[in-house]
């Protein structure tokens, strides 16, 4: 009766080890055929990104002189990685500058919004003579405005009320 049992263990432990190795192979031809897409897109990428923002480009470049100025192994560890992972990193760049294009966009609209748009004008010449048309129902009320006096109580006085009384 054991022995029924390890050997229903073995053989688990060992579809199990068979199922790990076969996911990471699919794992690495998948990994393997993406990095090779992006390694034929990389030249159209890079183009894009220079087309859409080149400055992005030039900060990249800019970012790696200060590590390998500042910070020599980590500037190494990037040049490494640059050129190693040239796909990654132009795909990288390319969502930068999208990112940034969309950012110009949407502040360009805002701007405008809160600016108003221009348009076309024309001048218009005003009428001295203009009269509004009063139906026969409609009368003009003149509004009256009743004036009201304050009066201030002798207590109620302070020395800031009379700073203004020679004026």
């Amino acid at each position: 009766m054991q022995r029924q049992q390890q050997s229903g263990f073995g053989m688990r432990s060992i579809m199990g080890i068979v199922f790990l190795v076969l996911a990471v192979m699919a794992i690495i031809f998948i990994a393997k055929s993406i990095f090779t897409i992006l390694s034929w897109l990389m030249p159209v990428l890079l183009i894009a990104t220079l087309i859409i923002d080149h400055k992005v480009v030039i900060n990249y470049g800019k970012w790696i002189g200060g590590l390998l100025k500042n910070n020599l192994p980590y500037g190494i560890g990037a040049v490494l990685f640059t050129f190693f992972a040239s796909p990654v990193v132009a795909v990288y760049l390319f969502g930068k500058a999208m990112l940034k294009r969309q950012v110009r966009k949407m502040q360009t609209t805002v701007e405008e919004k809160q600016r108003g748009e221009t348009t076309d004008y024309e001048e218009v010449i005003e009428e001295d003579d203009f009269e509004f048309d009063l139906k026969d129902e409609e009368e003009i009320i003149p509004l009256e405005i009743p004036k009201t006096t304050r009066r201030i109580r002798q207590e109620d006085k302070n020395s800031y009320d009379d700073l203004f009384n020679d004026l």
